[in-house]
C-alpha cells in the first residue's frame, strides 16, 4: 500500500517535470523564433 501511494507520487513528479521540460523547449523556441523575425524584418522592409 505505501509503495503504491509512493509510485504514485514519483509519476506525478515525473509527468510534472516533463511538462516543464517541454514548456521550456517550447519557450526557446519561440524566443529563437522571435529572434529571427526581428533580426529578418529590418532586411524585408524597404529603407
Amino acid at each position: 500500500m505505501p509503495f503504491a501511494l509512493s509510485k504514485g507520487i514519483i509519476i506525478k513528479l515525473l509527468t510534472k517535470s516533463f511538462i516543464v521540460m517541454k514548456n521550456v523547449k517550447n519557450e526557446e523556441y519561440f524566443l529563437n523564433l522571435s529572434q529571427v523575425i526581428v533580426l529578418s524584418f529590418p532586411a524585408s522592409k524597404p529603407a
